[in-house]
């Protein structure tokens, strides 16, 4: 029988039993939300073994890391007019963040009533700094081990809002060397245009004895009873048209490693989020 499924079958068994260390990171980018999880894990499986195998003793926890990112975005009942005049352009490059390390998140708008985020929620944990507590409440044993849990979500709405546009000009870019061989949790996001919404979010958690590891990931969108008018407008030099560009090129994020997520939007209610939840283990 192989051990690694029996490690598994034993570590859900426990998974509801932490010891008494818990590292516990959240971060919710909505205003006034709330995110509860309830979890029950159950697992059925048909093995067939041939021989006398004979299995004993139990894998317990003593800690947990877990990460929660919640992020919600809404745009509603919002009513914009755009005439010839108006040019929304928004634009990220030459070396902007180029070789840039860490955390980066960058958030470049032109327009009205865009939305923007980069979130970001890392735990780890640690057994070592739970030597000391025994053995006596469900895994406190030297043969226990840690759990990690990452959960990510993204809620984006947008409903009921109006745009005009007579001749309007909207752009959004990343070029040029921007970002180029950047590395780590990266975030970008470019909007040109009215009623856009942007998310990039990460949630990790990571053990360095783990015997139980969980990612969960959510994107909910919704876009109803919106209404855009987009036409050319005659004024006295002639026909101005209505345009919506939006790009990616030169040598941006060239080289880039690590967890990027890139949003480029240009024109109206565009919905876009990458998340990622990761749970690591390093035994």
């Amino acid at each position: 029988m192989n051990t690694n499924l029996k490690r598994t079958l034993m570590a859900l068994a426990v998974a509801t039993l932490f010891g008494a260390s818990m590292a516990y990171a959240h971060d919710d980018s909505g205003s006034g939300n709330s995110v509860t999880i309830r979890k029950h894990v159950s697992l059925s499986t048909n093995i067939s073994i041939w021989g006398d195998p004979s299995i004993s003793g139990r894998i317990d926890v003593n800690s947990a890391a877990i990460a929660l990112e919640n992020g919600t975005q809404s745009t509603n009942w919002n009513a914009v007019i755009n005439d010839a005049s108006t040019s929304n352009n928004s634009s990220i490059s030459g070396n902007a963040g180029e070789k840039s390390s860490g955390n980066v998140g960058a958030n470049v708008a032109a327009g009205d009533d865009n939305v923007q985020a980069n979130a970001a929620a890392l735990s780890a944990s640690s057994a070592a700094s739970t030597s000391g507590m025994g053995g006596d409440w469900n895994g406190g044993g030297s043969s226990a081990g840690e759990m990690a849990d990452a959960e990510a979500f993204a809620d984006q709405s947008a409903a009921f809002n109006g745009t005009a546009n007579f001749g309007t000009s909207n752009s959004a870019s990343i070029g040029g060397n921007a970002f180029e061989n950047a590395s780590g949790n990266i975030g970008v996001n470019v909007a040109s245009g009215d009623d856009n919404e942007q998310l990039n979010g990460l949630a990790a958690a990571t053990t360095d004895d783990n015997v139980y590891a969980t990612a969960t990931t959510s994107t909910d969108q919704g876009s109803s009873d919106n209404h855009t008018l987009n036409t050319s407008s005659r004024e006295f030099c002639g026909i101005e048209l209505m345009s919506n560009n939006a790009s990616l090129s030169g040598n941006a994020f060239e080289g880039a490693s690590g967890n990027i997520g890139v949003n480029v939007a240009a024109g109206s209610g565009n919905l876009q989020a990458n998340t990622l939840s990761m749970a690591a283990a390093s035994k």
